[in-house]
């Protein structure tokens, strides 16, 4: 490693969070931690500022376009189905509107179910091979629903589907954490969950081209739909083992001194090692590197520790806010079209703005979200947001074509713009590693079941008004708001109190160790509001 020896500038700051940190303000008793302190300055020093940020930058376009267009294919896949419904899939098939429901309502459970042992199959094995061989499995069965006979075939895909997908997002999720400090996580998160946005902007116009091949090799369009779309899935899969990272110390693209930044930034991104003079303890950081933190196995009491934290049940229903509402809006949405007076064509082609502002909302809330370290806030106001759309839709009727095609802007705006403050939320708040990994699997999954719900409340002999799809839809982003609004004032609470707690006597009471094995309840953690 080449660290520059020249001698620091008074002026030059360092920064641990958000608070500004020099060498008088750091204990460090433990050699072996007080070499990986100096190692970090002095790779700061080496770096500056401007180099560090263009390391960034580096590390950005290395992994959020391929995050994106991957996440971009997985909910082209997940979500094709309902134009495939416009494109005749219910009459080739001869299956009802309720046996439709079912077909979207299987996807979920096994979607649900594996995500947390996925994860826990992720930590242990390489992400990319993991990923990799998830992706490319599910494109298979993709193109397999292009030539399903019966109402049993198609069941029988898409429950394979549910289970192959489940290792993605949170396996993503799972990376982002490895690369990028919690107050850099939700921007980037919204750069690759945007295109779910442009998903939805693209994918009519995309089935609505593809199901022009009706006919061709004795095949109806929506065939065509899952064939073409799933053959891509598959290539990209056998393409991603090279597309996806691991984490810095396995990527080949950086230099020696990039990995070690990289690797030492987010180490001391931690926020309750405090001592009693309100310097920071570095004493108990060496087990982040050859401990629990990203080395050890897994254990059973790493899963029970996720699973009774009230913050993962909590902020399941925050989830459920948004999915069951995204995936109501996602499936049903060009119908909704049709029954504004379009035809198809012309409702595949008038989703597209409502995305497109939706996409853009995503990541404008995610930058200032970032930049003022807040999230409760903006997860609140944008499902007001959402909620005021929802309302317009109970309020108003059929005919009144333009209110309704504006209330859908706020809806998408809301339920999209929300979403990643609502996974930044849960995985801020959760400093341990494998906890981290777990209890993210553990929120996904539990939030994830809402796209069951999502996908049966928008009952076809309501159209065109919905009442109870906009009604629950309603009432589940109101529940959103109610348990964002808990986060925010528990959260509060809590760091107030510790605020006011003496630090030598909490130092007195509990060894390093101790503090370290608390994570997030620790007296000397502070949460991410």
């Amino acid at each position: 490693m080449s660290v520059s020896s020249s001698p620091r500038k008074s002026e030059e700051k360092v920064f641990f969070e958000n608070i500004e940190r020099s060498d008088e303000e750091v204990r460090v008793n433990d050699p072996e931690v007080r070499a990986l302190w100096d190692e970090y300055q002095a790779l700061q020093e080496q770096f500056g500022a401007a180099g560090e940020a263009k390391l960034m930058r580096k590390v950005d376009w290395r992994l959020i376009p391929v995050f994106a267009i991957l996440y971009l294919i997985a909910y082209l896949d997940r979500g094709n189905i309902g134009n495939a419904r416009l494109a005749g899939l219910e009459k080739d098939l001869n299956i009802t509107a309720d046996q439709y429901n079912i077909v979207l309502t299987v996807f979920f459970f096994p979607y649900a179910l594996f995500e947390i042992p996925s994860n826990i199959i992720l930590k242990v094995l390489r992400p990319r091979i993991w990923l990799a061989v998830n992706i490319f499995i599910w494109g298979v069965v993709m193109t397999c629903m292009g030539v399903v006979q019966s109402y049993g075939g198609l069941i029988t895909t898409r429950v394979l589907l549910g289970v192959f997908e489940s290792s993605f997002f949170p396996g993503i999720i799972s990376i982002v954490s490895m690369w990028y400090k919690r107050h850099e996580m939700q921007f980037r998160v919204s750069l690759f969950y945007a295109s779910a946005s442009i998903a939805g902007a693209f994918s009519g116009l995309l089935a609505y081209a593809i199901s022009q091949m009706s006919g061709i090799a004795g095949l109806l369009g929506w065939r065509w739909i899952f064939i073409l779309e799933g053959i891509v899935t598959t290539l990209f899969g056998a393409a991603s083992y090279w597309m996806l990272c691991d984490d810095p110390r396995r990527s080949r693209w950086l230099t020696s001194d990039e990995i070690r930044l990289l690797q030492l930034r987010c180490m001391f991104d931690v926020d309750h090692i405090r001592n009693a003079e309100g310097k920071i303890d570095l004493d108990s950081l060496a087990k982040q590197e050859h401990g629990e933190f990203g080395t050890s196995g897994f254990k059973w009491e790493y899963l029970w520790t996720a699973l009774k934290d009230w913050k993962m049940w909590n902020n399941s229903l925050m989830f459920w806010g948004c999915s069951v509402a995204t995936y109501a809006f996602s499936f049903s949405v060009p119908t909704i079209m049709t029954q504004l007076g379009y035809s198809n064509t012309i409702a595949q082609l008038m989703t597209m703005p409502v995305y497109i502002a939706a996409s853009i909302m995503t990541v404008v809330t995610a930058y200032f979200s970032d930049r003022l370290k807040q999230r409760a806030y903006f997860v609140i106001g944008w499902f007001g947001i959402a909620m005021i759309g929802i309302i317009i839709q109970l309020a108003t009727k059929p005919h009144q074509t333009g209110p309704r095609f504006f209330a859908l802007f706020l809806i998408a705006m809301g339920i999209y713009a929300s979403f990643p403050g609502v996974i930044a939320l849960h995985s801020n708040n959760l400093p341990r590693p494998w906890i981290r990994t777990i209890s993210t699997a553990a929120h996904i999954c539990f939030g994830n079941l809402g796209g069951a719900v999502g996908s049966n409340i928008f009952i076809a002999s309501q159209k065109p008004v919905y009442h109870l799809g906009y009604g629950f839809v309603l009432g589940i982003t109101t529940l959103g708001m109610i348990t964002a609004t808990i986060d925010l004032v528990v959260f509060k609470r809590i760091n107030a109190k510790r605020e006011k707690m003496d630090k030598a006597e909490i130092l007195a009471k509990y060894t390093n160790d101790e503090l370290e094995q608390m994570g997030e309840h620790s007296p000397l953690f502070r949460y991410t509001t």
